[in-house]
């Protein structure tokens, strides 16, 4: 097969019969020719070429020169690849717009017998091996949602979700449904996940994301009444056979399953505050009372940078702050927010910022005691509501716990904070990595912590549990 031939063969596939591109390719390879020219070079015969000629014309492909005799030439081969593309890309949409139609029609008429098509009529099983029948068979369940869609997967998968059945998930959105994701969390970088959610859903509130180490397996929940199971957690969206069911026995056991992951998982927020303040302000003016965040940290600069500036904010807020130290002193602390730029002896003046040591607040006297500590609180929003104040923002450090092996009892105090959140404040307690992370602690302190707070700020990037920094 010589040189032209082979290219008219692979032209051919833009949309082109092989003796339409090889009269177009001998024009190409001539420059200007005649009818005869043309049909020599290309060893297509003449009648046929004077056939073949009008159409490539029509298509744009070629001209004829204004001479005598009249002779034709080729448009650029490049010209002409944007030309076939964009006369391949117009078939394909009129083409899909047919098929809707007819869908439309069909779907209107036709009555189906056969009960295996009608997810939900009984209690059943059902067993998909085809991608592009599981594939359809999802974009069906999210059609039919009406309240709740639960999906537990990979991060790789989610996100194929989301962008896969982009249409269908803003539609079911649009009629109220809300969803909750579950994924494992990202190892670095911007999370590519929040971003793809942000960029489907222009409201997010229905949309809610938690990120957990170990998924034990990958499933779908459809309004507490259909599940749909990946028979394995490798590969892609739809990669490995379906397992459907509407058996509400079956279901419920998921549906426990999923639950217990929402409570043990967190909602990471992955933020670079020594080169993005900006997405810090913007988490913490979301922040509402009763709020309680844990930021784990790893130098004490990266501890004053969060927590000075969800302070600060509070302050040019109107409300009353206190910070509670316990690895840091009252001086340093003080130190650092003058350093920022808070007014220390005005705000204390005025009664809107507190800085007291762990000494007066968590640990009275050589004792802990939740109660006294939370009458503590209530006694600090008390005053700040009777100064006229708009509530009341705290930072805690938790290292006192460590020091005095009251760890049993942070994690009893930090319970019971989450159970009975009976002081509207909004808090964040902040907990040294290493501190945290100590094998010798009585008790799994982070394990615990996960299941106290809603959120959780990371201020380093640990590999092993493949957090984002913050600082």
């Amino acid at each position: 097969m010589n040189s032209i031939e082979q290219n008219a063969e692979t032209l051919s596939s833009f949309g082109m019969t092989v003796k339409q591109a090889k009269v177009y390719l001998s024009l190409v390879f001539l420059g200007t020719a005649a009818v005869g020219e043309i049909s020599k070079h290309s060893k297509v015969r003449r009648e046929e070429v004077y056939r073949i000629l009008p159409k490539l014309e029509k298509m744009g492909l070629i001209e004829k020169t204004l001479s005598t005799p009249v002779k034709l030439k080729a448009t650029s081969v490049e010209n002409a690849l944007e030309i076939l593309i964009k006369n391949e890309e117009e078939k394909a949409k009129n083409r899909i717009a047919e098929l809707s139609a007819k869908k439309a029609e069909f779907l209107k008429h036709f009555q189906t017998s056969s009960k295996e098509s009608k997810m939900g009529d009984g209690e059943q099983f059902s067993l998909t091996s085809e991608k592009a029948v599981a594939l359809s068979k999802i974009k069906a369940l999210i059609d039919l949602a009406q309240t709740q869609i639960e999906y537990v997967s990979s991060r790789e998968k989610i996100l194929q979700f989301v962008k896969f059945y982009s249409e269908s998930l803003i539609a079911a959105v649009g009629r109220g449904v809300k969803f909750r994701l579950i994924s494992n969390p990202a190892k670095g970088g911007e999370d590519q996940l929040r971003k793809a959610i942000r960029q489907v859903f222009a409201d997010k509130s229905g949309v809610s994301v938690r990120y957990s180490e170990s998924l034990p397996n990958h499933f779908l929940i459809v309004d507490s009444k259909q599940v749909l199971i990946a028979t394995s957690t490798e590969g892609y969206l739809a990669d490995k056979p379906l397992l459907w069911s509407n058996n509400l026995p079956h279901v419920s056991v998921y549906k426990k399953l999923f639950e217990d992951l929402w409570e043990s998982s967190v909602e990471l927020v992955p933020l670079n505050v020594s080169s993005d303040s900006e997405r810090l302000i913007s988490f913490v003016k979301k922040m509402k009372p009763s709020q309680h965040v844990i930021l784990l940290y790893e130098t004490v600069d990266a501890k004053f940078k969060v927590l000075l500036t969800y302070l600060k904010f509070g302050l040019q807020n109107g409300e009353a702050v206190v910070y509670v130290c316990s690895e840091s002193s009252v001086e340093e602390v003080t130190a650092a927010m003058t350093q920022i730029g808070i007014d220390v002896a005005k705000h204390q003046k005025s009664g809107a910022l507190k800085v007291l040591d762990y000494t007066q607040h968590y640990i009275i006297d050589g004792q802990f005691q939740i109660e006294t500590t939370e009458q503590l609180w209530r006694k600090y929003l008390d005053e700040a509501v009777s100064r006229g104040f708009r509530g009341l923002r705290v930072a805690g450090e938790a290292a006192c716990f460590f020091k005095h092996n009251l760890v049993k009892e942070l994690v009893d105090y930090e319970r019971y904070l989450h159970k009975n959140p009976s002081v509207p404040m909004i808090a964040i307690c902040a907990f040294r990595a290493e501190q945290l992370m100590n094998p010798n602690n009585p008790v799994n302190v982070y394990s615990e912590l996960v299941k106290s707070h809603g959120k959780v700020l990371f201020s380093w990037l640990d590999k092993e549990l493949g957090r984002v920094a913050i600082s």
